[in-house]
């Protein structure tokens, strides 16, 4: 039995565009196109890229935020897009996100205490409120826990005094408001969490606390991550395994260490190359790849990335580059450097 608790196969996402009075689809943006990836249960699968990649897109469409052209998504062996409403309301309980911007995710006008309490209402059904991730890890009888009792153990599981509860979001610090963000993903108990760039708008010191607070939640609750980010230093951290992304394709995926050590494809190096390195005395290697990412209105044909390869062969403009196994585990898009692995 496989323990994959996620599995996405070809995966696609094109977003009409519309012209003229009649609003007649002209072109269409091909923001994801034919992703594929897997999660085991437990895990961290990072997806990293430019902006403009489809990395949100990609994690919006795993939660059905938004509807896929076609591909398949299954959820610990159901599959997602093909649920009608009120049976994707009952699953969203096992699958939260965690916004990139943690004050425009929060009402202004509600406070903590009311914003995980609305979540803690919405999952609970006819249940009544759930018994509580702590009462669950210490095998003891959780009675029948109130609301109150439940928001203090969510603020005390992401480090918020009991205070917090009846403050209001813009009396807190960007840091802290992102602990409110990830109570209000985990108050519904869920089994993954699509973090969509959880500390990029954090400082560097606050980014190294909440990532160290999502790998204790993740040992202490079982949670499995759909994590997207750009910081390569902020993905080797917290991944397990990571997906690069270009122009809406996966074009190499590996465990994070074989990637981040033996990286095949050029645009995986392009962008290890470009990773600021935290020495002073350690010789700058900055080489990015010459000019900006094609429109996805109007993709290059064959190898997206070959407009910009140093490496290009005539073949890559002509023939559509899939991902071929380099080594065990380790897959890349790219029939020139995969021959040489």
């Amino acid at each position: 039995m496989s323990n994959d608790l996620l599995v996405v196969r070809n995966l696609v996402k094109y977003f009409p565009v519309k012209q003229g009075v009649f609003s007649r689809t002209v072109a269409s943006v091909q923001a994801v196109d034919g992703v594929s990836f897997s999660i085991p249960k437990g895990k961290t699968l990072s997806l990293v890229g430019e902006s403009g990649s489809g990395k949100t897109t990609t994690g919006r469409l795993v939660l059905r935020l938004i509807e896929p052209t076609s591909g398949e998504i299954i959820f610990d062996g159901t599959p997602v897009n093909t649920l009608k409403k009120g049976e994707l309301r009952r699953l969203r309980k096992r699958m939260q996100l965690i916004f990139q911007d943690p004050f425009g995710s929060l009402n202004p006008r509600m406070t903590v205490a009311a914003v995980l309490g609305e979540v803690i209402r919405t999952h609970a059904g006819r249940a009544g409120i759930p018994a509580g991730f702590l009462s669950k890890t210490a095998g003891r009888d959780a009675g029948a826990p109130s609301e109150r009792d439940r928001i203090m153990e969510l603020l005390d599981l992401v480090g918020l005094p009991a205070a917090a509860a009846d403050r209001y979001p813009h009396e807190f610090s960007g840091g802290q408001r992102q602990r409110i963000g990830i109570a209000r993903a985990i108050a519904a108990e869920p089994d993954l969490i699509v973090a969509d760039e959880p500390v990029s708008a954090l400082d560097v010191s606050i980014q190294a606390q909440i990532l160290n607070l999502l790998e204790d939640l993740q040992e202490r609750l079982g949670l499995t991550y759909l994590f997207i980010g750009h910081d390569l230093g902020v993905v080797r951290h917290i991944s397990d395994m990571v997906a690069v992304m270009y122009l809406g394709r996966i074009v190499e995926t590996a465990p994070v260490e074989v990637l981040f050590e033996n990286p095949v494809h050029p645009y995986t190096r392009a962008l290890l190359a470009a990773a600021p390195v935290p020495d002073p005395d350690a010789p700058r290697r900055r080489v990015l790849p010459p000019g900006d990412i094609p429109s996805p209105i109007n993709p290059p044909s064959g190898c997206r990335f070959h407009p910009r390869c140093p490496d290009a062969q005539p073949e890559c403009s002509q023939r559509e580059q899939r991902l071929i196994e380099a080594t065990p585990g380790h897959f890349v898009a790219c029939a020139v450097h995969v021959s040489k692995v």
